[in-house]
């Protein structure tokens, strides 16, 4: 395979090509710390394509420090083997969730496999995390361009592998005028932001938002800046700390962990750097500021409040959250489906009351059921969630009607991928929200089925 930065060779699993660990900008390392990705460097030779690239510095939740590095910029792609007939693929670009803090592209259960075996070409991706990610300082502000982004160092990441998608993917198989961006949790809140970015539209042609929350403790810059003085002094530098001193703190101890980011308040979550991000989202959704492209869109009822086991649909919490964005979405003209997962696997059902967050998505649930895994890291280990975080290292659990739910969620999704409308011979129809007469798919216990939403 030859891209325009030089010739990569990937591996054959069965139908499927597999490409991992393919460069999408340079390290954004030394003087590139903290500023806009830049293109990648060209390489000569063949690059082996076969094993992940390193993570971004995080928790050792998922993976280890000694597999952590700053050098982080990489991407994954599932290809099938033989294209099927009628044209380039759809794409589906993954953004991994983790709360902006940890996780990355490799995880098992964000294995293509299973659709790209269904004709769809997927991509996953690292992007910087935690303050390496989301990072503000008067010194920075006072350096950057009038317009130049500020702070949001991981949505500018996601920007540039959009990028290099539409620049590479038809080397794959892949439209690139037929991309969706998808996630789960972070990476569901992460789909809002590029749709309020006008510099973004374009790069993504439909949306599939998964467990994405209500878009609290988002700060302004000044917050940030704030934020970042404290992290300054922590790391041990005064008021004439220069920007190359911070830039030459090594990359685990400027991440730190999640218990150092509460308490020096540091970002959480994309800022409003009044630049590339102008407002929260749901002030863009309120004012029809958005890309107006087709959404999936839904959330786990566990997500939605504790609820009595059942399949009836939560309305608040995550998905109550959703549901505003879809009545924006749908009063700007855009067709919108929503859903609500409200199954539990059968033998987890005597102790467990409602859906997960984090539960296994669509794109990966087959091949998660199944018990297949891919190579690289966190290879070999379960799938589910636990404790309110994505997590793999629990058993799979299967069941027969778990991977009947999973084939057909995941035929819904190809097709929405293809067309921007889940229909599917066979399975029951799946309508479009409307405010007037909002109804919602559940993936349920008993069925699989749309129901009314209470107004």
């Amino acid at each position: 395979m030859r891209l325009t930065t030089g010739q990569i060779v990937g591996e054959r699993a069965g139908d499927v090509h597999v490409f991992r660990g393919i460069p999408y900008a340079a390290p954004p390392v030394g003087d590139l710390r903290w500023q806009p990705p830049q293109p990648p460097q060209p390489w000569t030779g063949v690059r082996d394509a076969v094993a992940f690239g390193a993570p971004a510095p995080q928790n050792p939740v998922y993976h280890a420090r000694d597999t952590q590095s700053e050098d982080c910029l990489f991407l994954n792609v599932w290809t099938p083997a033989q294209p099927p007939a009628g044209g380039p693929m759809p794409v589906l670009v993954w953004f991994h969730g983790g709360a902006f803090q940890q996780n990355s592209g490799a995880q098992p259960r964000y294995d293509g496999t299973e659709l790209a075996r269904r004709g769809v070409v997927v991509v996953t991706i690292n992007y910087r995390l935690g303050p390496l990610g989301l990072f503000a300082h008067p010194l920075l502000t006072a350096g950057a361009a009038p317009d130049a982004p500020l702070g949001n160092y991981c949505l500018l990441d996601m920007i540039a592998a959009l990028q290099w998608t539409r620049d590479h993917i038809a080397a794959f198989g892949g439209d690139p005028g037929n991309v969706a961006i998808s996630g789960s949790s972070a990476g569901g809140t992460s789909c809002l932001f590029p749709m309020g970015i006008p510099s973004a539209h374009g790069l993504f042609h439909k949306a599939v938002i998964h467990s994405s929350g209500g878009i609290r403790n988002i700060q302004d810059l000044r917050t940030a800046e704030a934020a970042g003085l404290r992290l300054a002094e922590h790391l041990g530098f005064g008021e004439d700390v220069t920007i190359a001193q911070l830039r030459a703190v090594a990359a685990d101890r400027v991440a730190g962990d999640l218990a150092l980011v509460r308490r020096l308040e540091l970002p959480v979550k994309p800022l409003v750097d009044g630049r590339l991000v102008t407002q929260v989202p749901e002030a863009t959704f309120a004012q029809g500021k958005q890309a107006r492209i087709p959404v999936l869109m839904g959330a786990a009822n566990g997500e939605s409040g504790a609820r009595a086991f059942g399949d009836d649909i939560a309305p608040g919490g995550a998905f109550g959250f959703q549901r505003g964005l879809a009545d924006d979405m749908v009063r700007a003209g855009q067709r919108v489906h929503l859903f609500q997962l409200t199954f539990v696997p059968p033998e987890a059902r005597a102790s467990r009351f409602a859906a997960q967050h984090g539960f296994r998505d669509a794109a990966q649930a087959e091949r998660a059921a199944r018990g297949r895994r891919g190579r690289g890291a966190g290879a070999g280990r379960g799938g589910a969630a636990r404790g309110g975080m994505e997590d793999d290292g629990a058993p799979v659990e299967d069941s027969q009607q778990g991977r009947a739910l999973s084939d057909a969620m995941m035929r819904y999704l190809v097709a929405f991928l293809r067309t921007g409308t889940p229909d599917v011979d066979g399975l029951p129809p799946w309508p479009a929200y409307t405010p007037a007469a909002p109804q919602t798919m559940v993936f349920g216990n008993e069925s699989i089925a749309a129901k009314a939403a209470a107004k």
